[in-house]
């Protein structure tokens, strides 16, 4: 054993006070240091905290000299500035039009502000998918205004000035033994459908002017596809990295004669060989499940140690020292056994590491367009029967192939796939090594999962509403009852909105863990999952419980069902106040804000403690999640719209004022949210044009939904059920909409030229500093070495010493940068 004592803080405080400390190594391990405490001087501890403040600071400055060290995310400690900076790089801003900073820990441009009252064209610049989401709740309002200015004007003013079915409190008689069936006249009553229902021509007028809304529908959701496609047009992706990228699937992991050649190096060789073009670098996607168990376990033992930390008595401060130097050693032990695994993926790839990492997916990226195209056209003419690409039967016999399967009798059962390639920031990348049967039977078991959970709020929807009729039905008086029962509706409208809100972690959850490999697909599944969710929650589950059981279940269903509409505490009342708290809630939110809220909570706290240097013991990156703003999420928010617009579709035919409160909502939302976005947004991830297809399909329901509800409602509500000729053909219009190919005939309808782009198509290299990301700074194989390598050319020699920097290079161009490997 050997032991050494020295004097923390003898050459700036002397020696009266001092702490002492006792650094012990054994000889059997003399990577891990033991601190113990000889002295303290117990009666002065306020002047011993600002010496072991200072000794820290001057501690880290020493080291962070001496080791030269890179600024990465999870550096010990973590500066404010740097957290600040990245937060400013994540935000959502506009393209500066100098010479942009870059973050020092991502690399991201630190853009310009954007102004909030922004067009949804102006905002090309965060990727299509903005634009068309605006676009898309743009044409919302028009739909919703549609319908109020061609039929639901008619309709609330024909309910209230002509209908005369629903009876004033003073006229009812509550000794009257059928006075239950009674439609009593109240603010919900008196302008639905209710109201008139017996009145027939102007029933039946209603049903023509609904028929023309129908079609006004269609028309504005035709044009609304026409728009989407036009800013996929005008908002080019060649700004992106996809758009001289392909995407390799199904490559085998049972390879042979690798000849200590990267997979990198072999797929450029089958690329250049069987298609005669040369790939400028290739991009690996890797199981990195063993990267995350080490970076979790990594987590996991940081934040005991900083909770140790936290717990600490004033009087024992001097134990932070210890404390941070074995985070310090935790950090850069399972930093090293992450880089070993990195390495042995790009310079050491064994058969067997092959097998165990490789999952079969690369990304090729060209120096051209039209090389990209030329490939993706030249695949498309192989037979795919006799697709042997990675296998070696393609190629020419008097060629020896780049690549060979192990065992060539041995064939594929998937041929490989080659496609466009997605945006780098599209993939989740810790998702990869999942098979396409993996998740698609991870989806079904959740899906089952989702339906057991609607089966709850099923339930505890139908106990409101039954507890609603019993104060119905009770004997004290049919006014006193009224208020009770609009209580209740209230209370139910809450109940349900508390009920989307839990669907909605639990959802997001489930979504989560089905292990998506792109956030397209993840977004598209959540969003349309979360869409039917609200809508059978907010509208179906008490249509079905209030009207369709009672029709099917009692001896005299229709007149149950048409009871159950319009009775005190029926249908309309419920449906009417969820429509009054959707138009309170929704926007109320949005201007709360509760995510930014929560997150300016932290920042203060984070402020607190930041103060105290002797317990500010953050990582960049704990730093950098509480100071950065709330991320965007469009997934919620069209899955929040296109539920509006499904309910206000079912019920505006019955409940003709919920379109104006639709439209109030919608407008609200639209401001507030481009607010939200502008000044208190972050955007980690681009979002593709993709999602807004998949909502825009979803959103063509509206016209069977609207078609059906009409169809439904006058025959529940209209004297002797008669249902008109204008309902029938609105239902089969609205059928014939659901099954058309309507994306097929926005095609015909559109010049076939405009899919094609006429503007000037640089080579990538010359384009790529304009790319807010690529694959190399996503893939979290390659990011730190290329955050590292990037860091290193803008520092050179004063940074990091000459051998390290070509170390880096070298380990860089490894990782598929395969042109400057030649």
């Amino acid at each position: 054993m050997m032991q050494k004592s020295y004097n923390l803080f003898k050459d700036e405080y002397g020696s009266k006070g001092d702490l002492k400390f006792t650094q012990t190594n054994h000889k059997n391990d003399l990577s891990k240091p033991v601190h113990d405490v000889i002295e303290l001087d117990v009666s002065n501890l306020k002047n011993n905290r600002i010496r072991i403040e200072d000794a820290l600071k001057q501690q880290e400055k020493k080291q962070n000299q001496q080791s030269k060290k890179r600024i990465l995310s999870d550096d010990y400690v973590g500066t404010h500035d740097i957290a600040m900076k990245h937060s400013l790089a994540i935000k959502v801003g506009k393209p500066s039009l100098t010479v942009p900073e870059l973050c020092p820990c991502c690399l991201r441009k630190i853009d310009e502000p954007l102004n909030w009252n922004f067009e949804p064209e102006d905002i090309g610049f965060l990727g299509v998918g903005y634009p068309q989401f605006y676009t898309f709740l743009k044409y919302q309002i028009y739909i919703v205004f549609a319908i109020i200015i061609s039929s639901a004007s008619f309709n609330i003013l024909s309910n209230a000035l002509l209908g005369c079915d629903c009876i004033p409190d003073e006229m009812i008689d509550e000794q009257d033994p059928n006075v239950e069936e009674v439609c009593q006249l109240s603010w919900s009553t008196y302008f639905s459908m209710a109201n008139k229902r017996n009145l027939p021509q102007i029933m039946s007028l209603q049903q023509a002017l609904n028929l023309f809304t129908i079609f006004t529908i269609i028309i504005l959701l035709f044009k609304a596809r026409i728009k989407f496609y036009l800013l996929t047009q005008n908002v080019t992706a060649l700004f992106c990295p996809s758009a001289y990228t392909i995407f390799i699937q199904n490559i085998p992991n049972d390879l042979k004669g690798l000849q200590g050649k990267s997979i990198e190096r072999y797929t450029a060789d089958v690329i250049k060989q069987v298609f005669g073009i040369q790939p400028i670098s290739v991009n690996v996607c890797w199981n990195l499940k063993e990267i995350q168990e080490i970076e979790n376990e990594k987590d996991k033992l940081i934040f005991q140690l900083q909770q140790k930390i936290d717990n600490l008595p004033d009087n024992e401060l001097y134990k932070v020292r210890q404390f941070r130097d074995e985070i310090q050693r935790l950090k850069e032990e399972k930093f090293q056994q992450g880089f070993l695994i990195k390495k042995r993926l790009s310079l050491n790839l064994t058969d067997e590491n092959l097998i165990k990492y490789f999952t079969g997916k690369v990304f090729v990226v060209f120096s051209r367009v039209e090389e990209r195209d030329l490939v993706l056209q030249r695949f498309a003419k192989i037979d795919q029967s006799e697709n042997a690409l990675f296998i070696g039967d393609y190629y020419d016999n008097s060629v020896e192939p780049p690549v060979l399967y192990k065992n060539n009798s041995q064939k594929q059962i998937k041929g490989v796939n080659i496609t466009k390639a997605v945006p780098p920031n599209e993939i989740i990348w810790e998702n990869a090594q999942y098979s396409n049967s993996f998740v698609q039977k991870r989806k079904i078991i959740f899906w089952f999962l989702s339906v057991l959970c609607m089966l709850v709020c099923y339930g505890s929807i139908g106990g409101m509403l039954q507890l609603q009729r019993m104060f119905s039905t009770s004997k004290l008086g049919l006014l006193h009852n009224g208020l009770w029962v609009q209580s209740f509706a209230i209370l139910v409208s809450l109940v349900v909105y508390v009920l989307n809100t839990i669907l909605r972690y639990l959802l997001s959850y489930f979504n989560k863990k089905t292990y998506f490999t792109l956030r397209t697909d993840a977004s598209t599944n959540m969003a349309g999952k979360l869409a039917i969710a609200y809508f059978l929650n907010s509208g179906i589950m008490s249509f079905i419980i209030d009207v369709v059981v009672p029709r099917f279940t009692k001896e005299n269903g229709i007149q149950a069902a048409r009871i159950a509409i319009y009775r005190t505490g029926g249908l309309i009342y419920n449906m009417q106040y969820i429509f009054v708290m959707n138009a309170i809630i929704i926007p109320l939110l949005q201007m709360i804000d509760v995510s930014r809220i929560y997150q300016l909570y932290y920042q203060w706290q984070a402020d607190k403690k930041l103060k105290d240097y002797a317990r500010s013991n953050y990582t960049q990156k704990q730093l950098n999640d509480i100071y950065s703003d709330p991320a965007s999420d469009l997934v919620y928010d069209y899955a929040l719209i296109i539920s509006q617009m499904y309910f206000m579709a079912f019920y505006s035919p019955l409940i003709p004022m919920g379109s104006a409160t639709t439209l109030f909502t919608l407008i609200l939302f639209y401001f507030i949210h481009k607010f939200k976005l502008a000044k208190h947004r972050s955007l980690l991830n681009n979002v593709g044009s993709e999602l807004c297809v998949e909502m825009t399909e979803m959103l063509e329901l509206i016209v069977p939904i609207y078609c059906f509800s009409n169809l439904i409602f006058e025959h529940m509500l209209s004297q002797d059920n008669i249902t008109s000729t204008f309902a029938i053909i609105g239902v089969f219009v609205g059928i014939m909409n659901a099954v058309l190919p309507m994306d097929k005939l926005k095609d015909m309808v559109l010049d076939n030229n405009m899919n094609e782009f006429y503007i000037k198509k640089p080579q990538y290299l010359e384009i790529k500093d304009k790319f807010e990301t690529d694959y190399d700074i996503e893939n979290p194989v390659t990011k730190d070495t290329y955050v590292a390598f990037v860091q290193d050319s803008s520092r050179h020699k004063n940074i990091y010493e000459s051998k390290l920097i070509q170390n880096d290079k070298k380990v860089f161009k490894n990782f598929g940068h395969i042109q400057n490997d030649q």
